[in-house]
């Protein structure tokens, strides 16, 4: 199988999952963390029908991404599903090692090589728009996630995976510091490195629709302690 048929279908297979009732996560081995270091990921919960994936960074689709750490998502039901309330709607982490916080700027970019280097990696020639437009732009906003740094905007792209068709992905970014706060905790977990987490909630629905519950939800039932 080719590199681009690979990633293909490691996406497909943990999209398509979500098609299933199941609680199971089919989880790439985190090597590059240790189980303290990890311990938030996976303690993050997976609901019925719901799909989980981790991915390693450098990410096979998006090499210029230059972290360390892991992407941790989980895909809504109906995620390949156009006409579902969950299509193309998904909450993602990156558990990085980067001390400084990303801005804006930043992150609207990473996103735009993300999302490129991830159609491109699973496009087929049927699938491909004549002029693939590809954009994403965040902006600060104020937190509603306490203890958080939140930003908003939104990403366009197209369905590499089933219709071909232009998408627009309205985004949701949050980010902090995750690690031992006292000194006690750093006398406890010397083996537990300081972390940035950024939780990225992403969906083609209005942000008034169901699903932005739902997606709000798998914010919520996250910790970095």
């Amino acid at each position: 199988m080719s590199h681009q048929g690979a990633i293909r279908s490691a996406f497909l297979a943990a999209a398509l999952a979500t098609a299933v009732t199941t609680t199971s996560c089919a989880h790439q081995p985190m090597s590059a963390e240790s189980d303290s270091d990890s311990s938030s990921l996976r303690a993050w919960k997976t609901p019925p029908g719901w799909r989980a994936e981790t991915i390693p960074f450098p990410l096979p689709f998006a090499q210029d991404l230059h972290h360390q750490g892991l992407e941790e998502l989980r895909f809504a039901p109906g995620f390949f599903d156009p006409s579902a309330p969950g299509y193309f709607s998904y909450a993602m982490i990156w558990w990085l090692r980067d001390r400084e916080p990303l801005t804006a700027e930043q992150l609207s970019l990473e996103l735009l090589h993300y999302y490129q280097g991830l159609c491109n990696a699973v496009r087929t020639s049927q699938l491909t728009p004549q002029q693939p437009f590809f954009s994403a732009h965040l902006s600060p906003t104020d937190t509603d996630f306490p203890g958080w740094d939140s930003m908003s905007g939104e990403a366009h792209l197209y369905d590499a995976f089933k219709t071909g068709q232009p998408l627009t992905l309205q985004l949701r970014v949050y980010q902090r510091e995750c690690g031992p706060s006292t000194d006690q905790d750093m006398t406890l977990h010397t083996q537990k490195q300081p972390h940035r987490a950024i939780i990225l909630l992403a969906s083609p629905q209005p942000t008034r629709a169901q699903i932005w519950t739902e997606l709000l939800l798998r914010r919520d039932q996250f910790s970095c302690n």
